[in-house]
C-alpha cells in the first residue's frame, strides 16, 4: 500500500496548460486554444517544480557558462563550452546545432528552421562525404610525386620504360578502388579508415590543409601564366575560380565567427557556404596538380 501511495504521489496531479502570461489554455472549452503553452508557467508554479533550478541543469544548459577541458580545446580550438552549446561534440547530428536562449526576439532564433535543418542535413549527408573523398585524392598527390621522383632517381639519365611512367597514377587508382571496397565493409572501415566522427572533430585542421593546398595551386597557376603565355586564358580561368572561392571562404569564415544581430540565419548558413567554398578550392587544386601529373607521365613516355 505504501509503495502504491508513493507511486501515486510521484505523478503530477491534473493541471492546466498555461500560456506565457499564466492564462489557462483549455482547447476543449476553446479558451486560448491558439496560444502556445509555456513550460515556465505550466510546470514552474508556486506549488510545482523549481523552474529556475531545473533549467540550470546540464540537459538544459548543455555546457553554457562552462569552460571546455584542455583535451577538448586541443581537438577543436573554436569551441566555447564542453557541451552542445557553442560546441561540436554531438555527432552524427549537424555539428553546429545551437541551444535556444530563454528569451528570443524572433522565432528564427529558436532551434532550427526548416531551411537550416535541410541545409544541415544536406551538408552532413552529401557535402562532407564528397569533401572527404576529395581530401583522400589530395593526400595521394604527394604519393604520386614521390613515385615519379623515385623512378627518375632509379633510371637517372637512362630512358625509362613507357609503362613505368604511369605506375604512380595506377597506384592512386588501385588505392582508390581499395578504399571504396573497404567502405562496403563497416567492420573493416572501423579498424583501417578514420571514422566520420574523427573527420568531423578535426574539420578545422582539414580545412587548413585544403586551404594550404589551394594556395599552392594558385601560386602554381600564377607561375604558369608568367612562364607560358600560350596557355594564359586557360590558366586565368582556374586562377579566377580559386581567387573567387578564397574570397567566399574568407567572408563566410568571418560570418561564422562574428555574430551580427538580426542576421542569425545568415550566420548559421555561413557554415555550409564555408564547406562549399572548401569543396571548390579542393576541386581547383585537384585539377591543377593531377593535370600536371598526367602531362608529366605523357611527356615521359614520349622521351622514353
Amino acid at each position: 500500500m505504501a509503495a502504491e501511495q508513493s507511486s501515486v504521489d510521484a505523478v503530477c496531479p491534473p493541471f492546466f496548460l498555461r500560456d506565457e502570461s499564466g492564462a489557462i489554455i483549455n482547447p476543449v472549452q476553446g479558451v486560448n486554444a491558439d496560444k502556445p503553452y509555456s513550460p515556465r508557467q505550466t510546470c514552474g508554479g508556486a506549488d510545482c517544480h523549481d523552474y529556475d533550478l531545473i533549467t540550470q541543469g546540464y540537459h538544459f544548459t548543455q555546457g553554457a557558462g562552462e569552460e571546455p577541458a584542455s583535451a577538448q580545446v586541443e581537438r577543436c580550438l573554436w569551441v566555447s563550452s564542453p557541451g552542445n552549446y557553442g560546441g561540436s561534440w554531438c555527432s552524427p547530428a549537424p555539428l553546429y546545432r545551437y541551444l535556444s536562449p530563454k528569451e528570443n526576439t524572433s522565432s528564427k532564433e529558436m532551434e532550427m528552421t526548416s531551411f537550416s535543418a535541410f541545409i544541415g542535413i544536406w551538408r552532413e549527408t552529401w557535402l562532407k562525404p564528397v569533401l572527404y573523398i576529395g581530401l583522400f585524392l589530395l593526400l595521394m598527390i604527394p604519393l604520386v610525386l614521390a613515385g615519379e621522383f623515385v623512378l627518375r632517381w632509379i633510371y637517372g639519365p637512362h630512358p625509362m620504360p613507357k609503362i613505368l611512367a604511369y605506375v604512380p597514377m595506377l597506384l592512386v587508382v588501385f588505392l582508390s578502388v581499395a578504399v571504396l571496397l573497404m567502405m562496403s565493409d563497416r567492420q573493416l572501415v572501423h579498424f583501417i579508415l578514420p571514422s566520420r566522427f574523427w573527420l568531423d572533430s578535426n574539420h578545422f585542421a582539414i580545412a587548413m590543409v585544403i586551404l594550404l593546398a589551394g594556395i599552392l595551386a594558385l601560386v602554381y597557376r600564377l607561375r604558369n601564366v608568367m612562364q607560358n603565355k600560350s596557355e594564359k586564358s586557360k590558366q586565368r580561368l582556374w586562377i579566377n575560380e580559386l581567387v573567387t572561392t578564397f574570397i567566399v571562404l574568407f567572408v563566410s569564415g568571418v560570418l561564422m565567427l562574428v555574430k551580427i544581430p538580426g542576421l542569425v540565419e545568415v550566420n548559421r548558413f555561413a557554415y555550409s557556404v564555408f564547406d562549399v567554398a572548401l569543396l571548390f578550392i579542393l576541386m581547383g587544386t585537384l585539377v591543377t596538380f593531377y593535370t600536371q601529373i598526367i602531362k608529366n607521365a605523357i611527356q615521359s613516355t614520349k622521351t622514353a
